[in-house]
């Protein structure tokens, strides 16, 4: 019986669990078990969304935001204790997916308790209205992560491991701008939906406005600190040097500033009850990346990969903007 690259026998690989990775994709088994785990994770993350929602409803944001850390730092303490007692990063990756289950399943059903809420019976009527009414949202978010990751998949099929892990560590500050943003714009999104629901049209207006003024002077601050300070702290950091990677960093969070621009506008269109055009600028968006991922990162490897990621965002935010524009204007 074979060995795998981890220790593991290759008799315990199983193609028929893992079809996507290893049919489509060509992994091994170990690198597809840790693509498992962590699908297995959001997945977790994507049940726990509804709670969220409960709690925000009744205006305990933060009570989804404590379970959530609580969360992410018991995944991550596993994590990282499992890689450096065995120093196996899929065993940490299944230990991680197991430990977020029960941290998820214990919290919540802690917290769930003290809004007195009650499920009688589960309406089939009011469940399949809900799935019609957020198909288009479900669509905008499968594509949400195809888009923001077609550079990685190009890298992947056309460069080596190497090139796509120097990727990665550059990429990482890249969602810093929208974390942040979500910091400031998350608390007001109740306020934001009944604002527009009793048609004080001027104040929602004026909301988004400041929203959208703060958001740029985030972009300029990340901007400014990357081209500072971003390549060295990067470097010592990961332990690798990205001197050569400076100018792709920057191209990045031009991209990351343009996605949580995006990301924003998102919301504010599903406030508007408007989710269908997120759906057809994501689908739109993610037709040009089908058309130009492969070509640029084939032909101008990691400077390719960064403008294509700055290129998509760009134009999503710009269909976005466009679209909100537009129903600002018809409502008013």
């Amino acid at each position: 019986m074979g060995q795998s690259r981890f220790g593991y026998p290759d008799a315990y690989r199983k193609p028929s669990i893992y079809f996507y990775c290893i049919r489509a994709k060509g992994y091994g088994g170990e690198k597809a078990a840790i693509v498992f785990a962590f699908c297995f994770i959001y997945a977790v993350e994507a049940m726990e969304d509804v709670f969220w929602g409960l709690y925000q409803q009744k205006q305990a944001l933060d009570t989804g935001a404590k379970l959530f850390v609580l969360r992410w730092l018991t995944i991550l303490g596993i994590c990282i204790s499992v890689l450096v007692f065995f120093h196996d990063l899929c065993l940490a990756s299944v230990f991680g997916a197991a430990v977020s289950m029960a941290v998820f399943c214990i919290s919540n059903r802690l917290a769930f308790g003290k809004f007195q809420e009650k499920v009688l019976r589960i309406r089939t009527g009011a469940v399949r209205e809900v799935l019609c009414r957020c198909f288009s949202l479900f669509i905008a978010s499968f594509m949400t992560i195809y888009v923001t990751n077609a550079s990685k998949y190009a890298i992947d099929r056309y460069l080596t491991e190497e090139v796509q892990a120097c990727y990665g560590f550059i990429a990482m500050p890249v969602f810093v701008i929208g974390l942040l943003n979500g910091f400031l714009y998350q608390p007001s999104l109740v306020r934001m939906a009944l604002e527009w629901k009793e048609c004080r049209i001027d104040c929602f207006r004026r909301r988004a406005g400041r929203q959208c003024a703060v958001l740029l002077g985030l972009t300029v601050m990340c901007l400014l600190g990357a081209y500072l300070c971003g390549i060295p702290v990067l470097s010592a950091i990961y332990g690798t040097d990205l001197s050569g990677y400076k100018k792709e960093l920057l191209v990045l969070l031009c991209g990351g500033g343009m996605f949580a621009y995006a990301g924003y506008f998102s919301i504010l269109l599903t406030i508007m009850r408007k989710q269908e055009m997120v759906m057809y600028g994501y689908v739109a968006v993610s037709a040009l990346s089908m058309i130009f991922s492969n070509s640029l990162v084939r032909i101008y490897g990691v400077s390719g990969a960064a403008a294509l990621y700055a290129l998509l965002m760009g134009v999503l935010a710009g269909i976005f903007a466009f679209a909100y524009i537009t129903e600002i204007k018809n409502a008013c």
